[in-house]
This record gives structure tokens, sequence and C-alpha cells, in this order.
């Protein structure tokens, strides 16, 4: 995904939109405004139009409430929301943590789908009552209707990531009690979808029907990504659950004294190469970090008249840990953040530093082991 809004928030979440929702979003609107209400209704051109903005704008209304289902599940199970992204394929919530057992994966899984059905029955029932009453109304209501069992039904498909994926998931994790070995069978089923939809795709290319084609191929290139980063992740996790911050930290780490010129600190430590940050700490307690990066962003005339504490990032913005903590969550706490080094502290004193980068390059080498 590419550049993306912040729209607002709803019970805590932030509801934001890439810039492919826009591109869908005028396709979708032309194409029901020109193409599907003429086809299927007497509408003059400008009622058609509106009728198809709306029908664009509802649909991911449905989207969004569908990933609300999901997201108002996990809160409910105490888990952190962080944001849902409406962008080209439909939406995306992130949520900061993984189901810890078979029924919580599963009733969250489950939520989207039942969420989209609900939708379905509402708009039916205005798609009926509309139907003496206004043709408009009950042609959008009739889409809607539609669209929200598609909705539902696509997504029950059991493909993982896909909810009806992670619903597989949950049952061979219950059956099995390895969480490891129903992932990588769920995400089996899922690329054996994606290569259905892709091949699916290229037959309908070969029949002359090419822009169905090409987005069955787009859906299941991006469905098989998917399928391989979300088992890739759940790998990541298995291997750091049972991994401390003291197995992973670097202990040959540099100390410096806050009062110090930063042509000193460069004169004496910087021209080494072989650091990149330093911690400053007072009385052996630390105050901050500073890396070249941030000496390199001030004029070198400048070096002799500045001291460090001036401009090093204080302990108070620094991510901190402790050499007990468990690199699955120290990971999620430094999933934004620049590769700083962070300070592992025991007893208010540092010893050993650890960065983002030092954690999934221990991965990547479990992974090849």
């Amino acid at each position: 995904m590419g550049f993306v809004w912040s729209i607002g928030r709803l019970r805590n979440i932030e509801i934001r939109i890439d810039f492919s929702w826009f591109i869908v979003f005028i396709l979708l609107s032309w194409t029901l405004a020109t193409y599907y209400f003429p086809k299927y209704y007497s509408f003059s051109p400008w009622l058609s139009w509106i009728i198809g903005i709306l029908a664009s704008l509802l649909l991911f209304f449905s989207v969004l409430v569908h990933e609300l289902g999901h997201c108002l599940v996990a809160q409910r199970q105490g888990k952190e929301v962080k944001s849902i992204t409406l962008f080209i394929l439909g939406g995306i919530a992130q949520i900061a943590n993984e189901s810890s057992s078979p029924y919580e994966e599963f009733s969250m899984a489950i939520a989207g789908p039942l969420t989209s059905f609900s939708l379905a029955i509402v708009f039916a029932i205005l798609w009926c009552i509309a139907d003496s009453l206004s043709r408009p109304i009950f042609a959008l209501a009739k889409y809607l209707t539609m669209i929200n069992v598609i909705l539902g039904t696509f997504n029950l498909l059991p493909g993982y990531p896909m909810d009806g994926g992670r619903v597989l998931r949950a049952i061979l994790w219950k059956k099995t009690g390895n969480i490891k070995k129903a992932t990588k069978a769920a995400s089996k089923v899922g690329q054996a979808i994606a290569f259905l939809l892709i091949s699916f795709g290229v037959f309908q290319i070969l029949t002359g029907l090419w822009l169905n084609g090409l987005w069955l191929i787009f859906i299941g290139w991006f469905l098989y990504n998917a399928s391989l980063k979300s088992y890739q992740q759940t790998l990541l996790r298995e291997i750091l659950r049972d991994i401390r911050a003291k197995d992973l930290m670097d202990t040959n780490f540099i100390t410096i004294f806050p009062d110090i010129t930063l042509q000193q600190l460069f004169n004496g430590q910087a021209l080494t190469g072989r650091h990149k940050a330093f911690i400053i700490t007072e009385e052996k307690k630390i105050l901050g970090i500073i890396c070249l990066e941030d000496i390199k962003k001030i004029a070198p005339e400048r070096w002799p008249y500045i001291l460090v504490r001036e401009i090093m990032i204080p302990r108070s913005d620094l991510v901190l840990t402790t050499p007990e903590e468990n690199a699955l969550k120290l990971l999620h706490r430094l999933s934004s953040r620049d590769n700083y080094p962070i300070p592992v502290i025991f007893s208010d004193r540092v010893v050993g530093t650890i960065t983002r980068n030092d954690i999934l390059k221990w991965a990547q080498i479990s992974f090849k082991t």
C-alpha cells in the first residue's frame, strides 16, 4: 500500500484510506453508473451516476463494518486494534496481538463474514420495503444485499489469511494443538486457491474477458503472497517466543559523557567506524543516545561548539528493555521505529544494546537452519 490518509477514529481505532482506494472507487462508480444500473433500470444518466457513487460509498462502508466486526471481537478479547485501512482490495485491520487460543482465532475470524451477512439481511429488508416506494432505493438496496452476500461468502473461502482460512486454522489448531502445523496447512490451502484464481483469470483472458481475468489474476497473486507472508510471520513469532533480549543483546557498546562536544566525540570515537551509536551516561545512569546520523545533520563547523547533551535522544524518548523481555514483544514495540540501538537496563544500568535488525537477522538465520 502507498500513501495513506487518516480520516478519523472509531472506538479508538484509526480509520485510514490508502491511495489505491480512490482508483477502485472511481472505476467502480463509473462501471455502476454507465453499465450496471442503466442495463437493469431505466434511470436517467445523472440518476445512474448518483446511485453509482452512493453504491460505491456504501460498498466500502460495508467493508469497513466487516473489518469492525473483527476488531470489536478482538477488543473484547483484550487485544489492541491500531487501525483499519481501506485499499484497492477492500479493507485490512491491524491488530497488535495474535490469538492465544483456537477459540479466540475462530471467533475473531468468523465475526467478519457474519457481519457481512447481517448487513445483507438489513439491506434485503430495505430492498423489500422499497419495492413499492422508490425504484432508485430498491436498486441500491438490491445491489448492496448481493454485494454483502458475495463479500461474506468470498471471505469464507478456506484460504489463509482470509477469514475462512483463519477459521480453518483455528479448527486444525484445536485438533492438532500445534499452531505452526495448523498455519502451514491453512497456508497451503490459501496458495492452492490463489493458483485456481490465477488459472481461471488466464482462462477468462483467453476467452476475451480480459478485464475480469486481470482482476482475478491480481487477487490470486495478492492472496498467494499474503499466504506466504502470513505463514512466515507465524514462524517468526514461534521462533522469537522463547528468546529473551539477553540472548541477542550486544555487550560491546560505548558510553560517553554528556558534556563533550560533537567534535570530541567524532575525533575520539566516530572516526574508528566501529560504532554508529553511543550511550550517554552520567554516574553510570543512562541519559540518552546519540547516533552518527544525528551528528551528520549538523554542519561540521558547528561541531566544536555543540555539546552531546544538546542533540541527544533523551531517555524519555527511548524504548528501554530488560534482559528478560521476550524478543517477540520487543519486536512489536519496535515495529515503527528506526534502527536505533535499544538499551538493555538491569538495576538502572545499561548492560547491553539491541536493535530491531539484530532480532530480524537472528530470525533469518533461524529460518535457514
